[in-house]
């Protein structure tokens, strides 16, 4: 998948809140507080999940005055992880 190396896909299949914020970032940019309200979580763990995320090198942000907001930083690998998703639960 693209140039990340296993141990990436595999820190992010073991957590399905850092799929489902790549499944939302897939459909549109956004900020921790509105990942965190579509996660039912407190704003904190999200930003957690999208610093993981980050380290990773699997999503991207730009600061908006006091905001950051996340974008997808290579839809190419999120599309292959989404699919193996898919082929993995349709088993």
């Amino acid at each position: 998948m693209d140039d990340y190396p296993d141990y990436v896909s595999e820190r992010i299949l073991i957590s399905p809140r850092k799929i489902r914020i790549l499944q939302l970032l897939a459909e549109e940019p956004a900020t921790p507080s509105t990942l965190a309200a579509a996660l039912q979580v407190g704003a904190g763990t999200a930003s957690n999940h999208l610093a993981a995320l980050h380290g990773f090198g699997t999503v991207t942000f730009i600061a908006s005055g006091r905001n950051r907001i996340y974008s997808i930083s290579s839809q190419e690998f999120v599309a292959s992880l989404l699919k193996k998703i898919d082929e993995n639960t349709h088993t």
